[in-house]
């Protein structure tokens, strides 16, 4: 493999460390850090309500699907969109956004740690 390759495979490997350790960070963050506070159930609930008065379905999915990308627990993220938009538009939220979040974050995995992992393997 030529010395231009190495570093472009040395870079691919650091950016894929580097999303890796910040998710774990945001995990931690929202399970024992700073970030729990903001999984206060009753103001999540009545900030998605306003938010899904004024802008609809669309925006309660593309909420949850970030969420579930920045690891948001996924048990609050059910819990609250259950709540908030009742069993039939919380569950096609939760489907919608669940697929949208996995689909972005297989795209992130795939496009910055498939060739690293490649050479790794």
């Amino acid at each position: 493999m030529p010395p231009d390759g190495h570093s472009h495979l040395r870079r691919r490997l650091i950016a894929f460390g580097l999303v890796l350790l910040a998710l774990l960070l945001l995990t931690l963050a929202w399970n024992w850090g700073p970030l729990r506070a903001g999984l206060d159930i009753p103001q999540v609930v009545a900030t998605l309500r306003r938010a899904g008065e004024h802008y609809g379905l669309f925006v309660a999915i593309a909420a949850f699907a970030l969420a579930s990308i920045l690891a948001v627990p996924l048990v609050f993220l059910t819990l609250v969109s259950l709540v908030a938009l009742g069993p039939v538009l919380g569950s096609l939220t939760i489907l919608a956004g669940g697929t949208l979040g996995s689909a972005v974050s297989f795209s992130l995995g795939k496009r910055l740690g498939a060739e690293a992992l490649r050479h790794l393997a």
